[in-house]
Formats: C-alpha cells, structure tokens, sequence
C-alpha cells in the first residue's frame, strides 16, 4: 500500500512537471509569435547578431529565433554555463586568454587580396591623374597577430586559427607594389608599443574612441604632409576634449551573441569638446551644435544598464557631410569608410572645414564627376580587416 501511495505521487509529480513544462512552452510561443508579427507588421527591428548566415535557417526561422520571448536570458544563461564549464566557444566567438572575445578569419587566396588591392591602386591612380591623393587606412582587429596561433601559440584556443593579419599583410604589400599610400596602424601600434587590445572593445569588434582618436591623429601628419594643410590645432589636443566614461553600459556584437553572463560588459568613453562647436549637416542642410549634429547622446542619458549597438547608436550619424567653419583651415577631406570610421570621422570633423562621407562597402560611390564637384584635397579609404572577404567593397567606378 505505501508503495503504491509513493508511485502515485510520482506519477503526479511527473504531470505537473509536463504541465508546467507545456505551459512555459505555450507562454513563450504566444509572446514569441506576438513579436514576430509585431516585426512583420510595425517593421520592428530585431536582434540578430547571434545568427550567423552558416546557421541553414530560413529568414522566418531567423527572424523567430531573434525575437523569441525571453531570448536575453536564455543566451546569458547558456555563456554562464560556458563560462562556469571553461568552454572558449559560442555562437562561433571565441574567447581570447585575455578574455576578448572575436570572431576568426578564414585564409584568403593570395590572388583574390591582390585582385582587390588592384582594383583600389587603379582608382588611387585615376585620383592622383586628377590632383587628389589617396590613402588606405589598415585598422587593427581584435586578435592581435601574434596571438593569432599561425606561427605558435597565442592568445586563442588551441584549436583556433586567425588569419585575419595575414590576409591584410598580402593586401597591403600589393598596394605598396603598387605605389599606393597606405597607412598600417597595426605597425604604428606595435612600433609605438601601444598594446592593440587598449583600444578596441572587449566584446566587440570596433574600437574605442581612444582609437578612432589615434587613428585621426596619423591621417591628419599624411593629410599635412601631403597638401600642406594643417588640421585645427586644439582638435589634435587631448586636452581639448571631455572625455566620459560611461561605465560597463556596452555589450558589443560579439557579446550580444553570447550574453553579458560569459565575458562581462565594456565600458563606454566618449571624446566631446569641452566648447560647443557649431557645425553643419550639409545633407539635411540644418546647423547646430557638435553635440546635437554628429553624436546621438540620448542613449547615454537613459541611465540604463549594458546597452547593445551603443557604439553605432552613438556614433552613427557622423558618417554624413559636414562643414566646421570655425575651422582655421579650408580642408576638404572625403573619407570612404565602414563603421570603424564612426569613432574617426567625429575628430575629422573638429579638425577640417569639410567632410565627405562614402560607404566603404559600396565605393562606387566614388566617381569621377563626384571629385570633380566635390574637389576633395585629399581621398581616405578606411577599412575593417573583415572586409576583405567582400567582393562588393572593391567595386569602384572611377
């Protein structure tokens, strides 16, 4: 008789664990189907970070899994395990020693970089026939080249492999070839003994403003040395600039795809100029201050905890046309960019008369007609190691 008791309470302890089960799942189908009608109908944006391409699903299964109810959690929930467990991969990032978190690049034909480096050479060419210099701008990655595991261990799983520097050592020695003006702020970095990862996000693949600082500070000694026009002197001054810190209030792209429970947040700094600078927005012809024009503060004031896409949120609208009459100097600059020029083009906007922004993933943008409107003193190309897997970022038409 007690048995049979203690076998029926089993038996009901199984149903009301199935029932509770059956009822999560239904919860979390009604709010799911809720927010993927809410995105198809209202257009409302999702979160697909997380999702790779290679994943095999459909855009309907894509779209359910990035605005599936309670998504954050269960994505926090999993990096914590991985995380208590030691595991170094998720959602195809991987964990450095020193706890960044990246994304590997594959090992590209040597022909393929030098094809694309071709392609930019004759469009630096066709600028230099017509009095423009060019430059290419190489911008770091997260995984430093030593730490890439090619040439021994570094700062990657062992069974890791990035190729990310290679592929960007035989572009950039194409474009030498070439006679093309390149700037490398990989080996700036290393010959100034600045450590890479100081200045790019821990869970992201962007860099800081700290960066985007130091890179505009190396485009403004080649943009002097080659027109001779020197950029607003104060803009070059660290002291010129208040600078914020906002902190851990960003979970970058990487982080997003493996929750904030796995490698933490990043700290959020920003550089605003301690006066107020009226500028231009020559594309939706409005004038205003620094502040309002060129940077989007309101996601900062919110006051909020860890905050995904800050850094494009914040930076975003600096990629656009600009004129800065206070300054000294009559500079016109055409920058063609991806989004690691957001935390570049805010200092050249402080520091030249006027800015002309071009999408570096589409630069046929860039045509010969447009310079000879535009009469740029000076073309920069700035670009992500990552790019170098796209076909349509070499696509001139000059």
């Amino acid at each position: 008789m007690h048995m049979h008791i203690e076998e029926l309470h089993k038996i009901d302890r199984n149903r009301l664990t199935a029932i509770f089960f059956l009822a999560a799942l239904l919860i979390l189908g009604f709010f799911s189907d809720r927010n993927l009608a809410d995105r198809y109908v209202n257009n409302t944006p999702v979160n697909s970070e997380y999702l790779q391409d290679s994943s095999g699903q459909g855009m309907i299964e894509r779209d359910y899994t990035s605005v599936f109810a309670a998504k954050e959690f269960f994505v926090n929930l999993n990096g914590l395990m991985r995380r208590v467990t030691g595991q170094r991969e998720m959602n195809e990032v991987v964990k450095l020693d020193n706890g960044y978190l990246a994304t590997t690049m594959e090992d590209l034909d040597d022909w393929l970089l030098e094809e694309r480096a071709d392609k930019v050479s004759y469009a630096a060419r066709v600028l230099d026939d017509m009095g423009v210099p060019f430059v290419y701008v190489a911008t770091p990655e997260t995984i430093a080249a030593e730490d890439s595991n090619i040439f021994g261990s570094g700062k990657l799983p062992a069974w890791a492999e990035d190729y990310g520097n290679i592929n960007m050592d035989v572009f950039l020695q194409r474009l030498r070839e070439n006679g093309t003006n390149v700037i490398d702020l990989r080996g700036d970095l290393h010959e100034e003994g600045i450590d890479p990862y100081s200045i790019m996000y821990r869970t992201d693949h962007h860099w800081t403003m700290e960066g985007g600082f130091y890179a505009y500070t190396k485009l403004a000694e080649w943009i002097r040395d080659k027109t001779g026009k020197e950029a607003q002197p104060a803009s070059l001054n660290l002291d010129y600039y208040d600078r914020k810190n906002y902190r851990g209030r960003y979970l970058g792209s990487r982080g997003i795809r493996t929750g904030s429970w796995y490698a933490g947040t990043d700290d959020f700094e920003l550089y605003l100029p301690k006066e107020d600078v009226l500028v231009t927005d020559v594309t939706h012809d409005v004038s205003g201050s620094f502040a309002d024009l060129v940077l989007d503060l309101k996601p900062l004031e919110l006051g909020m905890g860890p905050q995904t896409y800050l850094y494009d949120r914040v930076l975003e609208k600096s990629l656009g046309t600009f004129e800065n009459p206070a300054a000294e100097n009559d500079a016109r600059i055409m920058i063609l960019c991806d989004s690691m020029g957001e935390a570049v083009c805010p200092f050249l906007i402080l520091g030249y008369r006027d800015v002309y922004y071009l999408d570096s993933y589409y630069p046929g943008g860039l045509t010969a007609s447009l310079v000879e409107e535009w009469q740029p003193d000076a073309v920069i190309l700035l670009q992500y190691p990552g790019l170098l897997k796209n076909d349509y970022s070499y696509d001139f038409t000059l």
